[in-house]
């Protein structure tokens, strides 16, 4: 049997989330005449299931399953020692192929016989696929002589794009005492000894960047202490060899530089530590003074804390949560400077306390002498409960409390960041709550990825959002051939992508699709000016007697989103049998089912979404049955899924145990 041209060399560990899509992306080549070398290297999810189902049905794939997960840089090395091709592809086991990859590599590096390494340039992609991104240091460095004067900095090669003589790796293979940057170390070692290391410009490869990614982990943790160290062992093992050139210079001399760098940023950490200690207990003495001028016994136990009060669906949510237990008195701060304060009102009903701290929050040294004063006035409980919803000023409070204070968090959504600003914290809060399924399952994976002690998922709870939904179906009153009314509620913020629906307004008018689209928010700069005069402006509506009537008269809800959980305006229009078309984010598809009780548009990109959205509001317009029927199937969903009777007893009951 001859030997294939190519040997694909693929390591993972617990990777069944997107093994497949790996996998699929170096089968489905244009060129064939490969063999797919891949490691399972001590799997204990269902990779190993995945691989042998794969395997039985091609027969360029070769097994290796190591027992015990040994690292990847020896999993890689036992697959470099059965490799029987001329080159080596590598592959990662949570990233694309482009179908022509291999083709365009084996055909430059037949080309190019001095060449040990070519590489390719690579997009970033979010865990559903879609494009995020470029690496910087990736575009930076296109040249041979680009590539070797950089590498001595940074690493500017992405790893599971490079395709090298076989002859080449077998000699150098992985450093297995390297801890961290195996592949950065090769191209050091390359490199110094005169291997040329190459590149394509031209994007061959998607690299995944989740939480559970290597490269994720490297930039989330540490990052210049690993590149530091990772040519610290490289210059080590070098002297040892007594072989030194003039690369391995370069890297000395920006290994000193990156020294200096750290050394600096760690000085100038520990003086920031120290003032920052020093203006909280001054903020401890100024509470302690404060507190023999007011009766203590009068404040609440239970402390809420929330980043705004202006109007949004997460503020109403807030609202909500501090409604069910006014009768408490419970303190509320506001940690950040609001856009308006229109919602304040519904935070201020019963015998709720309100303090607005953002102006002090927001000046360095003041944010800790608030803390100070906050956190004497909370341990002076002997018992108390300390709330926080996407809020980072409450994170910091955590390490200065007592451990008879009871910690609660509640979380929307991913993908705003405070799911990472939180991870230090975790072990320090004793309940988190999140609003949705996606959510919970997203935590979940983060706490795996991290390797967070599992104990810590169990405090994970999930109490879903509630809207009121009329007791009977809202008939829409229209005329078959009457415009349609659709409707957007929300912020204008970036992640919101309201510029895609003014251009979805234009598209539709052009296309004379009877459609006025009405937009609730402060989303008027959102919209681009040649989009505006098909779009009317409602603004900001407070009075939900006005919001309701809108409801009612609207057909459709359009959501354009790139990140979402479950949006409250969402499961309000719904309730008001608006019928939703909306991307495919977060935790909307558990709740829309496509054609039954709404549309939902794959997140690929914005010309795909608009035009999508454009088809769908041609079709309803057209078929006025499909849309009474959309209509009455998202009333009839949220009267059965987003009452939530039990909303107020389930905060109540988790706020409650923390004072009893």
């Amino acid at each position: 049997m001859s030997k294939p041209k190519v040997s694909v060399l693929m390591s993972v560990y617990n990777g069944e989330r997107y093994l497949r899509e790996a996998i699929e992306s170096i089968l489905n080549q244009t060129f064939t005449d490969f063999e797919f070398i891949i490691i399972d290297d001590g799997s204990t999810d269902s990779t190993p299931k995945i691989l042998t189902s794969y395997a039985s049905k091609d027969n360029r794939i070769r097994l290796i399953r190591i027992e015990k997960n040994l690292g990847i840089a020896a999993a890689l090395n036992k697959g470099l020692e059965v490799a029987s091709g001329k080159y080596i592809a590598r592959m990662d086991a949570d990233d694309i192929s482009l179908p022509n990859r291999l083709s365009m590599q084996l055909d430059y590096m037949e080309k190019n016989s001095s060449c040990s390494v070519v590489a390719t340039r690579i997009a970033l992609i979010d865990n559903k696929g879609n494009i995020i991104g470029y690496w910087r240091e990736d575009i930076k460095t296109t040249q041979y002589y680009e590539i070797r004067n950089f590498l001595p900095r940074k690493n500017c090669i992405a790893h599971p794009t490079v395709m090298i003589k076989t002859a080449i790796a077998k000699k150098y293979t992985y450093n297995e005492n390297q801890p961290y940057a195996q592949d950065y170390d090769l191209w050091l070692r390359l490199c110094s000894n005169g291997e040329r290391i190459e590149k394509i410009n031209e994007v061959l490869l998607y690299h995944r960047i989740h939480p559970i990614s290597v490269t994720y982990l490297t930039i989330s943790s540490g990052a210049e202490r690993k590149n530091i160290k990772t040519k610290a062992i490289f210059l080590r093992d070098k002297i040892k060899t007594r072989k030194l050139t003039f690369f391995d210079l370069r890297v000395f001399i920006f290994l000193l530089q990156d020294l200096s760098i750290f050394i600096a940023g760690k000085i100038k950490y520990y003086i920031y530590s120290g003032f920052k200690k020093l203006f909280i207990f001054l903020g401890y003495f100024i509470g302690l003074i404060l507190r023999r001028i007011f009766p203590f016994k009068s404040y609440s136990p239970i402390f809420f804390f929330f980043p705004f009060c202006h109007i949004g669906g997460a503020e109403k949510i807030h609202a909500d949560i501090v409604n069910c237990i006014a009768d408490k008195k419970p303190l509320v701060f506001f940690t950040k400077k609001s856009k308006n304060t229109k919602f304040k009102y519904l935070f201020q009903r019963g015998n709720v306390k309100i303090f607005d701290i953002s102006l002090f929050v927001n000046i360095r040294f003041l944010h800790h002498i608030c803390m100070g004063i906050i956190i004497i006035f909370i341990n002076k409980h002997s018992k108390a409960v300390v709330f926080g919803a996407n809020n980072e000023f409450f994170y910091k409070l955590l390490s200065y409390l007592k451990s008879n204070i009871r910690r609660i968090d509640l979380l929307h959504a991913f993908g705003g960041g405070l799911e990472e600003i939180s991870l230090p914290f975790v072990s320090q809060i004793d309940i988190r709550i999140v609003t949705n399924t996606k959510t919970l399952t997203d935590l979940k994976e983060q706490y795996q990825a991290y390797g967070i002690n599992p104990k810590f998922a169990d405090r994970i709870v999930l109490i879903e959002n509630k809207v009121k939904v009329p007791n009977n179906y809202p008939v829409k009153k229209k005329k078959e051939k009457e415009e349609l009314k659709v409707l957007y509620v929300g912020r204008g913020s970036k992640e919101k992508r309201v510029h895609l629906i003014g251009e979805i307004a234009t598209q539709c008018n052009k296309a004379r699709i009877p459609a006025r689209f009405i937009l609730v928010g402060d989303v008027y700069e959102a919209v681009k000016d040649k989009d505006r005069k098909f779009c009317i402006f409602e603004g900001e509506i407070t009075e939900h007697e006005k919001l309701n009537k809108i409801y009612e008269e609207a057909d459709i809800f359009i959501l354009t989103s790139e990140r979402e959980g479950l949006p409250l305006a969402l499961m309000e229009a719904m309730a008001h049998g608006v019928v939703p078309v909306v991307v495919k984010v977060g935790d909307i598809p558990t709740h829309i089912k496509n054609r039954f009780n709404g549309f939902l548009v794959e997140n690929g990109s914005e010309k795909e979404i608009i035009n999508s959205m454009e088809k769908i509001l041609q079709e309803l317009s057209m078929n006025r049955s499909l849309l009474r029927t959309l209509s009455f199937n998202a009333y009839q969903y949220a009267l059965n899924h987003f009452r939530k009777p039990n909303f107020c007893s389930a905060y109540r009951k988790i706020i409650l145990e923390g004072i009893c």
